[in-house]
């Protein structure tokens, strides 16, 4: 029987928030990415003491599923933990999909030090202070790159910002949530938190550095990649999953996904998608069929498509074998008789792969 140990992290401010440039390495490096700092120091942990619960710390096998599978295909790609796993599964997730890593670490944590009283007049750290009340904020500016797309650099900081981890650290955790739900926003599709580019565990050119693997790490273990049939239930309410949706609001979550994930070519790209998407064998259509439509959409923009690119990257190297499963589970028809030809349960496949291994 394997043995399972579960990492659990906050993806939130705590794990993921940019606390400033670090030290003397102002120009080049920035703090964060804690969440993933833990992954390293757990898998040390099960490496030094997983043979004393019987298993073979020489068949390390790392599963992330979500934003735990984004982790683990950046860890595939840090040195820092070349030597701590031998197998790599990916789940519903990478980092090559469009909220994979937030692009505006700089300006949240700007905004959410001056609310903080952290930074004085925009520049200089201070102590914390009281707080002035919290009114919110608009929604963050365009992102001014591609989300995905392989070879260039992604992301890169071009300036510096203060240390202010130190101040922050003394606001309560209560206080800095608070304040982190009430300012900060990500347009939609996109991740308010999560990996940034750090230049340390993640580099700005860390889609080149997966396609060209000049280091030997990213091929270096198998890959196995996991999908289910829908990927994308979570971006639609309640309502618009069980009776279906118009073609004008289908439309319009279309045009903002378009908006938010690509940058040139816009409405060519959307004008593609849509008549790819379109059953023109079928004239008049309901709403069922529109919401289909749209969820089969969201779900290869922005979680399949990114994972099959993934899994042809690693398997054109050709130093480890990579695999590929497709989840469908088909839900009790009497309970949701408007989705039983998707998989609406479609995070069960982690538990159903654990039980199978």
């Amino acid at each position: 029987m394997p043995q399972i140990v579960t990492l659990k992290f906050d993806c939130n401010a705590c794990s993921f928030l940019f606390a400033g440039n670090a030290g003397f390495l102002q120009t080049t490096t920035q703090q964060g990415n804690y969440a993933i700092m833990d992954i390293v120091a757990a898998l040390h942990w099960i490496r030094e003491n997983a043979g004393a619960f019987g298993a073979d710390v020489n068949r390390v096998t790392l599963l992330g599923h979500r934003t735990g599978a984004v982790l683990a295909n950046f860890l595939m790609l840090a040195p820092v933990a070349s030597d701590l796993y031998h197998r790599v599964v990916l789940l519903s997730g990478s980092s090559l999909s469009p909220w994979s890593f937030q692009r505006h670490s700089k300006s949240n944590v700007r905004k959410l030090a001056e609310t903080l009283r952290c930074l004085k007049n925009g520049s200089t750290p201070q102590s914390p202070g009281m707080s002035p009340s919290l009114t919110g904020a608009g929604s963050l500016p365009h992102r001014s790159g591609p989300s995905s797309f392989l070879g260039g650099k992604v992301g890169a900081f071009s300036d510096t910002l203060p240390d202010v981890g130190p101040c922050l650290r003394q606001v309560s955790r209560d206080e800095l949530l608070s304040a982190v739900n009430k300012l900060l926003f990500a347009p939609r599709f996109l991740a308010r938190f999560g990996p940034l580019i750090d230049s340390a565990v993640v580099k700005s050119d860390f889609v080149a550095e997966m396609k060209f693997d000049t280091s030997g790490h990213f091929s270096r273990v198998p890959l196995l990649i996991g999908t289910a049939t829908v990927e994308s239930f979570g971006e639609l309410n309640t309502e618009d999953i069980e009776d279906g949706l118009a073609e004008g609001k289908r439309d319009r979550i279309l045009r903002t996904f378009v908006r938010n994930v690509f940058v040139f070519h816009l409405n060519e790209i959307y004008s593609t998608i849509k008549n790819e998407y379109t059953d023109w064998e079928k004239p008049r259509k309901d709403f069922i069929d529109v919401r289909d439509s749209i969820l089969n959409i969201l779900s290869d923009g922005l979680t399949v498509a990114p994972l099959i690119q993934v899994a042809n990257t690693h398997s054109a190297k050709g130093n480890s074998k990579t695999f590929l499963f497709h989840f469908q589970y088909e839900p009790d028809q009497s309970v949701y008789p408007n989705v039983s030809k998707l998989s609406f349960f479609h995070d069960k496949h982690a538990l159903y792969f654990s039980i199978m291994n």
